[in-house]
């Protein structure tokens, strides 16, 4: 399985999500580190890129009137919880050093095969197990 670059030891030699059933216990507990790193990451760059969107101005290009409205209708989700993202975004860009962190979490323990050799996330994965 591969998920923005990074794979996970046997999901993509067996068909994908579909056969999880079929990875070992040690491989669960590796594929699950890495998603939520993944996912971490993801959701840093998510924040920052609404924040970089309305300082822009870009809603008005997209024919909004906020990109509060065009984010919540583009992605289903209350107009609070769109301005709460752009608000979080906003208070990253404030907070270098924290989005940073967010921002590199792949790279920690368990982190994307990308920056880690498969030997060296098999080794982290052990001490989890």
């Amino acid at each position: 399985m591969s998920v923005v670059g990074c794979t996970f030891p046997g999901m993509e030699e067996v068909g994908g999500f579909t056969t999880a059933h079929t990875l070992s216990d040690q491989d669960i507990v590796t594929a699950l580190a890495r998603i939520h790193t993944t996912e971490t990451s993801l959701a840093a760059s998510r924040l920052a890129l609404l924040a970089e969107a309305e300082r822009r101005g870009l809603a008005h290009k997209l024919g909004h009137s906020s990109i509060k409205r065009w984010y919540s209708n583009a992605v289903r989700i209350p107009e609070g919880n769109a301005a709460h993202q752009i608000a979080l975004g906003y208070w990253l860009g404030a907070h270098p050093s924290v989005a940073e962190a967010l921002s590199d979490v792949a790279g920690a323990v368990g982190g994307c095969c990308c920056r880690r050799s498969h030997s060296e996330h098999q080794t982290m994965a052990s001490t989890l197990a």
